[in-house]
């Protein structure tokens, strides 16, 4: 919403409401296991928008176990296949295809990942915490950033970084609300519907009134 008050533009941010209230995937504490649980959810691309190339290669580089879980479709599943196979991670990626109810299907997962190269406002992320699940996305130039407090509810990396994306996805263990899933979906919060309508109403009044609506 923008108004020219004065020769000033005065802008003002409003999310799109999510619903933030949904189920905790695991309500109890995280715990290690054996292996890295990941999991992808969205398009799949190789190396346009979504770029799970940069995902894969940086998998093919960390130093333990794990399991990538993708649901979706998309039409670069065979080259990215190939691609998997050809730096010897086929074995660790299960593909779930399209699914009408993802997130009863997500029992245990150490972290959901986007390597985007652009997005609008990338819900994947907020449901993820909404169901208390940490994240690691890219900080492409929209979106992430203002869901993704770093080291708190998940990790940002610079797009095009591989090293970078292998170092956050061995330091999942670290983000401090790793074992507080309750913690996290709060973090989703200021993307509810109650909330968007507070910040119509406040940005309308403050149009009116001629103040300020803080960010």
């Amino acid at each position: 919403m923008k108004e020219k008050v004065n020769n000033k533009i005065k802008i003002f941010t409003i999310f799109d409401p999510i619903p933030v209230n949904g189920d905790i995937s695991f309500p109890t504490p995280h715990k290690k296991t054996n292996k890295l649980e990941l999991v992808y959810i969205g398009r799949f691309d190789y190396d346009k928008q979504k770029n799970l190339s940069e995902l894969f290669t940086a998998l093919s580089k960390i130093n333990e176990a794990f399991e990538l879980k993708i649901f979706g479709e998309g039409e670069d599943k065979a080259k990215l296949s190939r691609y998997a196979n050809s730096i010897g991670i086929s074995a660790c990626i299960k593909w779930m295809g399209f699914q009408t109810d993802i997130w009863k299907l997500i029992k245990k997962t150490d972290a959901l990942i986007l390597t985007s190269k652009y997005e609008g406002l990338p819900t994947v992320l907020i449901e993820a915490l909404a169901h208390g699940i940490p994240v690691i996305s890219s900080n492409c130039s929209t979106g992430p950033e203002d869901i993704v407090v770093d080291k708190y509810n998940g990790y940002l990396y610079k797009l095009g970084s591989v090293n970078e994306l292998v170092k956050k996805i061995s330091k999942i263990g670290d983000i401090e609300l790793i074992n507080e899933p309750y913690e996290l979906q709060k973090t989703a919060m200021k993307f509810s519907p109650q909330n968007y309508l507070l910040r119509m109403i406040q940005a309308l009044d403050s149009l009116d009134r001629g103040t300020s609506v803080d960010e």
